[in-house]
């Protein structure tokens, strides 16, 4: 009866911890030293169906691949990278990660990535977070384009009203 118990409130805390890894805002994803991957949320499932990339739809679609399996080579050297920077230095990352999705789109994501650890504190691999930040990125570049024809348009407002002081200050003298 005591192992039916614990077996059954180990069943209740993983299905607890799936739901809570299934409601982070984000893709949440986990791969093994080889960047392999061995499990992800249901908003990473989602994201990969809805930009196009081929492992969508069903959450085995990604483990046992590597991010070779699934996105463009120039893309996955540079998520291997980065993969490889926090096995070595056994420190967190965050790094702006673009990637052109097959139908030509791109896409700028904001990608957080740590050692994923056993229980005795060895890295065994690397645990991360990538939140697709487009929107956020085309807001600052409209903002900086305002701004840049602002100080233009107050640069030739300033221009002008100098020109006008100069052009009404010569007749008197």
């Amino acid at each position: 009866v005591k192992l039916s118990k614990t077996l059954k409130f180990k069943n209740i805390e993983i299905f607890r911890l799936q739901s809570i890894l299934d409601s982070l805002p984000g893709s949440v994803y986990w791969k093994d030293k080889n960047g392999v991957y061995l499990g992800r949320n249901s908003y990473s499932t989602e994201k990969m169906a809805n930009v196009g990339l081929e492992a969508g739809a069903d959450i085995n679609d990604i483990i046992g691949k590597t991010d070779y399996d699934l996105f463009p080579k120039e893309a996955a050297d540079r998520y291997r990278k980065y993969d490889l920077e926090v096995l070595r230095s056994g420190e967190e990352i965050s790094i702006e990660e673009p990637i052109r999705l097959p139908d030509g789109r791109n896409l700028i994501q904001l990608s957080t990535k740590r050692p994923l650890r056993d229980e005795k504190g060895r890295i065994i691999g690397v645990i991360g977070n990538t939140v697709d930040i487009t929107y956020q990125k085309e807001i600052e570049q409209s903002l900086r384009k305002a701004k840049e024809q602002a100080e233009e348009a107050s640069q030739v407002k300033t221009g002008f009203i100098r020109n006008m002081e100069h052009d009404i200050r010569t007749p008197f003298n």
